[in-house]
């Protein structure tokens, strides 16, 4: 990411200081002056996505003691409505990957991660993108999932989608990322957000999230 002049303002919410400090080290590389609020528990990071925005991004330990997780990642969502919501657990399950989804989030870090898989999400997530942990929504991780992948009477709308279409609709399912897909597919990334445009409108949903959620729902019955 390119140096900028403006504070990338973030909210960081771990109920261990270690993992703050941590997530801000990394926060620090992005070039740009930081503005860190931090939060130890629920309760404090419900009240301050109220009270000391606006935020570029929120981060949040989805197992930290305050509330329900889940309810908690809606409540954040419905007082800062503009600043992507990226999930930190130590939990790499995917219900709990779809759950965090579910709830308004738009990034999950699994707390094994490394600095560069932290660091490639939060810049995907700061980009406007969808970055879910790959390693758990594929289970193929190197290979793109097949244009003639089977399609069951609960996906009847998928079964209305152009093959170019399934296929960037398949590796959404499987974590890519606009990027990814475009050089999978050869492809512009513009034209990839078209596709993904049009996706959303041929299923009637109005966010890339929404299409990212069918998308890992899909395959997970497929």
């Amino acid at each position: 990411m390119t140096a900028g002049s403006e504070a990338l303002s973030v909210l960081v919410a771990d109920d261990h200081w270690l993992a703050r400090r941590a997530l801000a080290h990394v926060l620090e590389d992005f070039g740009r002056m930081l503005r860190l609020v931090e939060a130890a528990d629920g309760s404090e990071a419900i009240e301050r996505s109220k009270t000391r925005g606006p935020f570029d991004l929120i981060i949040i330990d989805l197992n930290m003691p305050g509330g329900e997780p889940f309810e908690r990642i809606a409540e954040i969502r419905k007082n800062a409505p503009t600043a992507p919501v990226c999930v930190l657990s130590v939990s790499d399950t995917r219900e709990d990957v779809m759950r965090s989804l579910r709830a308004g989030a738009v990034g999950y870090i699994p707390k094994s991660a490394g600095p560069d898989e932290i660091r490639r999400t939060i810049e995907r997530v700061l980009a406007g993108d969808v970055a879910l942990p790959q390693r758990l929504l594929s289970e193929e991780n190197a290979a793109p999932r097949p244009a003639a992948r089977p399609i069951g009477r609960a996906d009847a709308g998928v079964e209305d989608l152009t093959p170019r279409q399934r296929d960037v609709f398949f590796m959404l399912g499987d974590g890519l990322s606009n990027a990814e897909i475009a050089e999978r597919l050869t492809l512009s990334s513009n034209t990839v957000r078209v596709h993904i445009q049009a996706i959303a409108q041929r299923l009637n949903v109005r966010s890339r999230t929404e299409v990212v959620l069918l998308a890992a729902q899909h395959a997970e019955r497929v």
